[in-house]
């Protein structure tokens, strides 16, 4: 985010204000990548929550995570209810901690290890319905039941979509039960996938890359998805072997300097933990 940042300052491709240098300085503060700012309260708060799953039998979890996929998803999505919030917010995440566990506690990878004709069925049938809302609102739209909104075609394949969250789960735990040899190349770019998330997604580079440099409007009316996956191999090829450079030059010294803050950070814990438990 400050190299980013610095960049910008250079190379002027972006207008700057006091609020953006606050936003590139603080990104967790200030919201500059939603997923690392609720990923962060999520790893503040997951000891708690480990203790919440251990303590829970499983007919409790069970109703637990079937009110929260209403509540988060359902509601969201089919009511268009406010107060459910997005998929970009910590509530989710934690419901999405919550699920992840629920399938490690239960193993339900080894339940569904000979099932994985029906995990690839219930993967179809999510996709097949997610193209039919989409032609489902071309039709009433074009027939004039319902005026255009951009964003009635992405309300089931957004965060709070429970078809993407049921997709996802099963595409898990497909790959779950899939033995992969490893492969050294692979796993060199896989390393780089959160360096590319954070220099595609970051406000200052987004608009650039998506609407001046991609252009994918101009492909509108041709062979979008086919265009959409060309571009963003290409895209993550580009940006991955930039965070590679970034990790070759700079991962020693990054090491370095968050293992000091680290051990000043844990002195401090120490000591607080000892005044809380003297009192």
């Amino acid at each position: 985010s400050w190299v980013i940042l610095a960049v910008s300052f250079i190379f002027r491709f972006h207008t700057l204000n006091a609020h953006n240098i606050l936003k590139s300085f603080l990104p967790i503060s200030f919201n500059g990548y939603w997923f690392i700012t609720v990923y962060f309260f999520l790893y503040l708060i997951h000891p708690v929550l480990n203790q919440l799953i251990k303590v829970l039998d499983k007919k409790k979890y069970l109703f637990l995570l079937l009110v929260g996929f209403m509540y988060l998803f359902v509601f969201a999505t089919f009511f268009r209810n406010n107060t459910a919030g997005s998929g970009d917010t910590w509530i989710t995440l934690v419901y999405v901690y919550f699920l992840g566990a629920y399938i490690r506690k239960y193993d339900l990878v080894s339940y569904f290890k000979d099932k994985k004709v029906w995990l690839v069925i219930g993967i179809g049938i999510q996709l097949v319905l997610m193209v039919m809302s989409i032609i489902a609102i071309n039709y009433v739209q074009a027939k004039g039941i319902m005026g255009f909104n951009p964003r009635h075609y992405a309300a089931l394949i957004m965060g709070n979509s429970p078809f993407q969250l049921i997709m996802s789960t099963l595409v898990f735990l497909l790959f779950a039960n899939i033995r992969i040899k490893h492969n050294k190349l692979i796993n060199l770019y896989a390393s780089a996938t959160l360096g590319v998330y954070m220099m595609h997604t970051n406000y200052l580079t987004k608009d650039i890359i998506f609407d001046d440099i991609v252009k994918m409007q101009r492909f509108e009316n041709s062979y979008t998805i086919i265009l959409e996956i060309a571009v963003a191999l290409v895209l993550y090829f580009i940006l991955a072997n930039i965070d590679l450079l970034r990790q070759k030059l700079f991962n020693k010294v990054e090491v370095k300097i968050v293992n000091n803050i680290s051990k000043q950070l844990d002195r401090i814990n120490v000591i607080f933990t000892n005044y809380v438990n003297k009192k």
